[in-house]
């Protein structure tokens, strides 16, 4: 039953987005089952999403409204009723479809004589939200609002009941936080004199709205800054925000249009590929947020409250906000890229250099640093700033930011050194630190060895591009040294398999785990185990019709049920099909791609769960629905691994390897494509026997390195640039061909055509 959920799922997401066009990004979900039978896990999550607020839930559990760091209600459920009707209509029985856009999401409820439509709506810039509801209905409806008003701190902070009391003079709802001054207010100008202070619960209250003339009602609420608690002082902040709702939601799908228009656009045959891809850059836009204190950047995700998890990982991580920053940049995003890495700098340590690895939005009410162990935990996060620093430097030519933070950077490198024994030449990880998995204590893993010898390497180029010839040497040996050890260190004769790493005590870890994908796309084993890897890795042992195993089924701890022992991981799912292209196995890389682009029309559509069971194609009880580094992931895997795009303006070169045999698209347009200042448009059409590659180059000329997939066997192959001849490089793999040619690319238009033959 769990595969035909997962499937009947996606197929009706992708009935209805097969007719949606490039620039309209709205996904329509219905009709669901009426009545709404099936049980919470199955039902639509839905998330409007604002900088410094979200209102999120499940219809058939509620919804609850944040205004960081606070959670003003929970258990939010719409009611119809007919005046004088004694019993009210649960409107979760009468959802009948959802419309999700960028900016707010619509519920549509049908009853026998009526039909409501239900906006959410959190501004990007205000500390408030609303929900509207219009109305069309031949006898007058009523709507009761019930929720349960709450103004608690975020995870893990929990300040006691806040006082609750109603203003009947200004028809609201006021919430009172004592200790830091907080004050909210929930209202509506539609209120009657029938709402009330509790109903099924001591706890709930209720709003009755009587919709206006036209038919629309509106519940919205407000949070103040500290010690501005007056109710004078929360209603002229409420009734601005009433006044400016409609400039405010007109303001908001602006700038998502505008993001749309200016970053990268991926325009294939295929619809649902192409509304996948674009609504994994639209959950970028939707996961920036804000703290006054804090400061903004990359949240990790968006699911409800689940005890102690106030909301689901709705904060920062900077491990997470690395690889949203990556796929930015993939994105052509430049600026949302170097603004996280900013926002992680802004919080490093300035002792040891360490990168953080976990902020609450209530950190700044909180001792942080001091009570709580999450701040600096994870050793592996400061490899994977500097790592992405250099993928970052690199792919936008921004050298300014590299000499601005150069000091910083360095005392990063400092601690990442740190960690690695001399005797050995490979990290360990400290007794009271984490590696890449926390579920383990290991003193040394695969994942963390792996970035040693990227980072080392990155900071060699990094030091280079400083002038620091002696630190760029030292770096570029220290990842010699460790590349040489890790097939020593970290393979098992045993099981033609790579070794995941060592317990505390120094005994192998028996566990057989799927990662790091990455050592395989950095060359560090032979080409025999490298082949072996990757065919146990498409193996029945970790691969499933749902994604990789995060741990093989045969291994000794295999749970496919717990979080990090056999689950399926979209992220590693998109790692794996990059490194899957990268090892021309195109075939399993494309089934992989699109397990990924199926799984975005499985819960909230356009964004990816974080975690799968291992068992099942069905999310894991603690999963995140909107989880922001399974969306950055797809989208990096498809731009860095189906399209092989890799900008290098600072050579002034960019290299273009698609992989699209498997995809049999006739045609690919890529819009903003940018290589440092520039803003290319590339179209390749294709055919049996012939790829012509159009490049629009508004700018300066740049060197262009086409590696193009072909059929696997392809013979007789030319190519041309106008009446130019221009030489080729074949090679022939087991499942394709490339062909491989190299030029330069002036400003104006250019065409390129490269002809061949199939084998037979």
């Amino acid at each position: 039953m769990a595969s035909k959920r997962i499937t009947a799922a996606a197929l009706l997401l992708f009935a209805l987005s097969a007719s949606a066009q490039l620039s309209d990004p709205t996904i329509r979900v219905g009709p669901l089952t009426t009545p709404l039978d099936h049980s919470p896990s199955e039902a639509r999550f839905v998330a409007a999403h604002g900088r410094s607020g979200l209102l999120e839930g499940y219809a058939t559990t509620g919804l609850e409204a944040w205004v960081y760091p606070f959670q003003l209600f929970k258990n939010y459920r719409p009611y119809f009723r007919h005046p004088g009707a004694k019993e009210s209509i649960d409107a979760a029985t009468l959802l009948s479809s959802i419309e999700y856009r960028p900016e707010s999401i619509t519920r549509i409820y049908t009853g026998k004589d009526f039909t409501v439509s239900e906006k959410l709506f959190v501004p990007l810039f205000s500390f408030g939200g609303f929900i509207t509801y219009t109305v069309e209905s031949k006898s007058p409806l009523l709507i009761e609002a019930r929720l349960t008003p709450v103004m608690g701190l975020m995870w893990p902070a929990d300040l006691g009941p806040a006082s609750v009391h109603w203003d009947d003079a200004h028809h609201a709802l006021i919430l009172n936080e004592s200790t830091n001054g907080y004050s909210a207010l929930i209202a509506s100008p539609q209120w009657t004199a029938d709402s009330s202070r509790s109903s099924t619960s001591a706890t709930e209250v209720q709003f009755v709205l009587q919709p206006n003339a036209s038919g629309t009602a509106t519940i919205a609420w407000v949070m103040s800054t500290p010690k501005k608690d007056e109710p004078a002082d929360l209603v002229l902040l409420y009734q601005s925000l009433i006044q400016t709702r409609s400039v405010l939601e007109s303001g908001a799908a602006d700038f998502y249009k505008s993001e749309r228009e200016n970053n990268l656009q991926i325009e294939t045959p295929d619809p649902v590929a192409n509304q996948a891809i674009l609504w994994s850059q639209l959950a970028l836009k939707q996961a920036w947020s804000c703290n006054p204190s804090l400061g903004c950047g990359f949240v990790a995700g968006y699911g409800p409250s689940r005890i102690e998890r106030r909301p689901q990982y709705a904060w920062f991580f900077a491990g997470d906000g690395l690889v949203s920053a990556d796929a930015a940049l993939n994105a052509g995003d430049y600026s949302s890229a170097r603004d996280e890495l900013e926002f992680i700098l802004r919080h490093q340590d300035p002792k040891s250099g360490m990168i953080w690895h976990e902020l609450t939005h209530s950190a700044p009410l909180l001792d942080w640093a001091g009570k709580y162990p999450y701040l600096f935990v994870h050793v592996d996060t400061t490899l994977d700033f500097l790592n992405f620093v250099n993928q970052y430097v690199t792919q936008s030519g921004d050298k300014e930011f590299l000499q601005k933070h150069w000091p910083a950077i360095q005392s990063a490198w400092h601690y990442a050194s740190s960690l690695v024994n001399p005797q050995t030449g490979l990290p360990q990880i400290p007794p009271d630190k984490s590696g890449g998995n926390e579920q383990a204590r290991l003193s040394d893993d695969l994942g963390l060895s792996t970035s040693w010898v990227a980072t080392s390497a990155s900071y060699a180029h990094l030091a280079s591009l400083m002038g620091d010839t002696a630190a760029a040497t030292q770096a570029s040996a220290a990842s010699a040294r460790a590349r040489a050890l890790i097939q020593t260190n970290y393979w098992s004769d045993a099981h033609s398999f790579w070794i995941a790493g060592h317990t505390v005590d120094g005994k192998l870890f028996e566990e057989q785990h799927s990662g790091p994908s990455s050592a395989l796309d950095l060359d560090l084993f032979a080409p025999a185990a490298k082949e072996k890897i990757l065919n146990r890795v498409a193996s029945p042992d970790f691969l499933t019709t749902w994604g990789i195993r995060s741990v093989a089924k045969n291994s000794p701890g295999y749970s496919p049920t717990l979080y990090a022992q056999g689950s399926v991981w979209p992220v590693n799912n998109a790692a794996w099909a990059t490194t899957y292209w990268n090892a021309h196995r195109s075939a399993t890389a494309w089934n992989l791609w699109r397990i990924l682009v199926q799984l975005s029309a499985y819960d909230s559509p356009g964004h990816l769960h974080e975690v799968l069971q291992g068992d099942a194609p069905i999310p894991q009880s603690q999963s995140v629905p909107e989880q922001t580094w399974s969306s950055s992931s797809f989208f990096s895997a498809t731009v860095r691994g189906l399209l092989g795009i890799t900008p290098a303006p600072l050579d002034n070169q960019l290299t273009f390897a698609p992989h699209l045999v498997a995809a049999k698209w006739p045609m690919l347009k890529l819009r903003n494509l940018r290589l440092g200042s520039r803003v290319l448009t590339l179209k390749l059409d294709s055919s049996a026997k012939e790829l012509k590659l159009s490049i629009d180059n508004p700018g300066k000329p740049f060197h262009l390195v086409f590696t193009p997939e072909l059929p696997r066997g392809a013979r007789d192959i030319t190519a041309t640039a106008g009446d130019s001849t221009l030489t080729v490089t074949a090679e022939n793999f087991s499942e394709s061909s490339t062909a491989t040619l190299s030029t330069d690319i002036p400003k104006g238009a250019t065409t390129i055509n490269i002809k061949f033959e199939q084998s037979k």
